[in-house]
């Protein structure tokens, strides 16, 4: 994913993980679809996008596998930071947090050290946002939350707070801006995690 400028000079082995921002070797960080691959771009109108969008390089990020794993299943998710223009790990499952990030052991952070640490991705044209789909971002938060609050591990008082933030941020809150697709969005959510729970899934290969 050449547009996120993930290479490392010299050491064409490595790549760097977007949220940890250190050299990783490549079969330790993976290019992973936000919005599934599975999907076949079904679901993406409702962000304003076409189905050839799920093709286009901001539908993703390179992160570690630790990252991308906790991301996909809904422990951790990504929220857009208005003040600082930038999109912040939220480490919602208690039980990351002192866990490490590398699998390799050659950096020690945690969970609880990126907890609140931005993305890293180059600005776009004329100091633009290129960075991965805000508003597919936004929804995974909303489900990820709800999720959270299902699993105890954050209460309902949190969840409220995080809708409220959203709202004040003037961020992408699916709730206020997609509200009469959200049924359809979460039914599709459904399947596509009950596929992912049959091991039918393969965004590891994206």
């Amino acid at each position: 994913m050449q547009h996120y400028q993930r290479g490392v000079p010299g050491n064409t082995s490595h790549l760097k993980c977007m949220l940890l921002d250190k050299p990783l070797p490549r079969d330790q960080v993976r290019a992973a679809h936000i919005w599934k691959f599975c999907t076949q771009g079904e679901g993406l109108g409702a962000f304003g996008l076409v189905k050839t969008d799920l093709s286009n390089p901001r539908n993703g990020m390179l992160l570690c596998t630790a990252i991308e794993e906790a991301f996909d299943i809904k422990r951790v998710c990504f929220i857009y930071d208005p003040m600082q223009q930038a999109l912040i790990l939220h480490v919602l499952d208690p039980d990351l947090l002192n866990k490490r990030v590398d699998p390799t052991g050659t950096h020690p952070e945690t969970f609880a050290d990126l907890h609140g640490k931005p993305l890293h991705f180059p600005a776009g044209a004329n100091n633009t946002f290129a960075g991965p789909y805000r508003r597919i971002l936004g929804f995974h938060a909303r489900v990820s939350f709800e999720r959270a609050v299902r699993a105890k591990w954050i209460t309902e008082a949190q969840y409220q707070q995080f809708q409220d933030y959203l709202t004040r941020s003037g961020g992408p809150d699916p709730e206020r801006e997609m509200e009469d697709a959200l049924d359809e969005l979460q039914k599709l959510l459904d399947v596509i995690d009950d596929k992912d729970e049959d091991g039918d899934d393969s965004d590891d290969d994206d």
